[in-house]
């Protein structure tokens, strides 16, 4: 290998080192629960919940965008973050699962039947799907722990592969559906929520591609280096 190009493989290696991960805080563009027990009525501005009891299961739809991320970006971890607590006191262990939302809703007017208004779910309670696209199968996926009680705590999923999926377009970003087994009676901060409150947050975490400018700098400081 000549000097030149062993100095230019120095800089490339250099521009590799010197990128550096960069983290994006976003908080949703719509939210809204939806609840069997009253499957005609909407909830966009309430609270937001995983609450399952026997007759009254209750889901979350969320959707946040992900466009502003830069173009060409590695996203290495995605966290949704969403402050809440158990809505009857309960300590008991609970899991949460996170799905696709397969089919664009209205936040304004999505009911347990309907994704919009005169548009129905193909599936009562939202078209949610899996890794594999089937409804309600192998979650994206799930929080698992003690419900905290009247405490309010943060809840965390981590849902890199699904936000991934909506940052490159390999499905349309309909946003996240969040279910709780039967038991679960978590209840969550929404977005229309007073100010002070702690909304749902997406955390991404990303590398950005190092601008053109940047991989010259770093080979000519290459080149400069060996030719001394």
């Amino acid at each position: 290998m000549t000097r030149t190009c062993a100095a230019l493989l120095a800089g490339v290696v250099a521009l590799a080192a010197a990128a550096h991960a960069e983290l994006i805080t976003l908080n949703p563009t719509a939210d809204a629960r939806i609840l069997s027990i009253f499957p005609n009525s909407n909830f966009a501005t309430d609270i937001l919940a995983t609450y399952h009891a026997p007759g009254n299961a209750q889901r979350t739809l969320i959707q946040f965008d992900v466009g502003s991320v830069p173009a060409g970006a590695t996203i290495n971890n995605v966290t949704l973050r969403l402050y809440g607590s158990a809505f009857a006191g309960a300590i008991t262990p609970t899991i949460t699962a996170a799905y696709r939302v397969a089919t664009p809703w209205v936040e304004a007017g999505t009911t347990w039947n309907a994704a919009s208004p005169g548009n129905p779910w193909t599936q009562a309670g939202g078209d949610l799907v899996g890794t594999g696209g089937v409804p309600l199968t192998d979650p994206y996926a799930t929080w698992s722990g003690n419900q905290s009680g009247s405490n309010s705590a943060w809840y965390e999923l981590n849902v890199t592969n699904l936000a991934i999926e909506h940052y490159l377009g390999t499905y349309p970003n309909y946003g996240i559906g969040l279910v709780g087994d039967v038991g679960n009676e978590l209840v969550y901060v929404q977005r229309e929520a007073p100010p002070g409150y702690q909304y749902p947050e997406l955390v991404i975490d990303y590398t950005p591609v190092p601008e053109p400018a940047s991989l010259l700098a770093s080979v000519i400081g290459a080149l400069w280096f060996r030719r001394r």
